[in-house]
């Protein structure tokens, strides 16, 4: 088993959202903000990542849901390594 690091950046001019399953934790990303969260994986591989993503869009942007065991990631934190604040409204 590995440590692998996964990072999400939104490139777009909305927000975007980013929701933990099965934690249910959700983050606002801005335009040009970037989360990264680390996981244990057993499927390292560079040119793609090992979890189950889903984007939807709703009436705030595009939201984005990353299926990970409950309390199995580390994070998210932002660039200068504080960790991220969940964001409901």
């Amino acid at each position: 088993m590995g440590r692998a690091k996964h990072i999400i950046r939104n490139s777009t001019s909305r927000p975007q959202f980013v929701t933990f399953e099965l934690s249910t934790a959700r983050y606002r990303l801005n335009p040009g903000d970037e989360l990264s969260f680390y996981y244990e994986t057993d499927f390292i591989r560079p040119d793609e990542p090992p979890l189950i993503t889903d984007y939807a869009e709703g009436d705030h942007g595009t939201e984005i849901v990353i299926w990970t065991n409950f309390g199995s990631e580390e994070g998210p934190f932002l660039p200068d390594g504080e960790e991220a604040v969940t964001d409901w409204d």
